[in-house]
């Protein structure tokens, strides 16, 4: 395996972490796991952007940068995680409605990172204002038989769909799960119609 040859490692990260907080992004360290999130809020949208030192790579000539964004609805996360509240000390985590994986490479010269890392923010900005975030939810209301299904929940809540959502009341009064997984409980449920009714 060809060795990992990026020298600038360190210094590049320190430039990201400082230019996307001079552009406008909120930003957290976990340093346990060893990655930055960074987020941008537009008008009812937040973008976000996990960074590692993990993501850089210098494998032949030109060190490249691997990116992985996502955006959410602060709306729709605030109404999963009433659904089923974080563990105590655990992270909220967003309903991710349209993702990014790009690949971008990074300067050789140290003198162009800072145009490079302000570009890559605009670029991620404008990638967040393009997305038709209703028509992410709409997705997460048809059926998911995944590890998704609370965002399936979430977003009936989130659009007031009560009627479906009180058919899978009675079939877990019943006795049915409806091919929910076992971390679905009748109280979520509960919640969610609480939810939906509300919004309906």
């Amino acid at each position: 395996m060809t060795d990992d040859i990026f020298k600038f490692r360190d210094q590049f990260i320190s430039q990201v972490a400082r230019v996307f907080e001079s552009e406008g992004w909120s930003m957290c360290f976990y340093k346990s796991e060893g990655y930055w999130d960074f987020k941008w809020s537009l008008t009812e949208v937040d973008v976000s952007v996990l960074f590692s030192g993990q993501d850089i790579r210098q494998l032949t000539t030109k060190p490249r940068l691997s990116l992985h964004a996502g955006v959410s609805k602060p709306e729709l996360d605030s109404i999963k995680n009433t659904i089923m509240p974080p563990i105590k000390g655990g992270e909220p985590q967003s309903v991710v409605l349209a993702g990014l994986t790009a690949e971008e490479k990074i300067p050789l010269s140290e003198e162009r990172y800072d145009a490079f890392i302000r570009g890559l923010s605009g670029m991620l900005v404008k990638w967040g204002e393009a997305q038709d975030i209703e028509a992410g939810v709409a997705g997460f209301t048809k059926p998911w038989r995944t590890e998704q299904q609370l965002c399936h929940l979430a977003a009936l809540a989130y659009v007031g769909d009560f009627n479906t959502l009180m058919d899978y009341q009675e079939m877990f009064k019943s006795g049915k799960r409806a091919n929910f997984y076992p971390y679905i409980t009748p109280e979520m449920i509960d919640r969610a119609v609480d939810i939906a009714i509300e919004r309906a």
